[in-house]
């Protein structure tokens, strides 16, 4: 998993890693909560996301930007 970050980091920037990370920590808080396999929750997760993309994209977006204004 490291290692396809850093992949990831090297070739399309640190945005899709966060994006990543995001989706990946949402997925698992999804499977603890309702008791379903991290798997499972992530497929939820991506069918819900593009069911909504437009919705999905802007929110990703605006806690990027408010991640990376605290950062700095």
């Amino acid at each position: 998993f490291l290692e396809e970050l850093f992949s990831d980091l090297v070739n399309y920037g640190h945005d899709v890693v966060l994006r990543k990370l995001l989706i990946s920590a949402i997925a698992l808080e999804i499977a603890q909560n309702i008791g379903i396999d991290y798997h499972a929750a992530t497929e939820e997760l991506y069918y819900y996301m593009r069911k909504n993309d437009d919705r999905t994209h802007a929110q990703l977006m605006e806690f990027n930007d408010r991640f990376y204004k605290n950062i700095r």
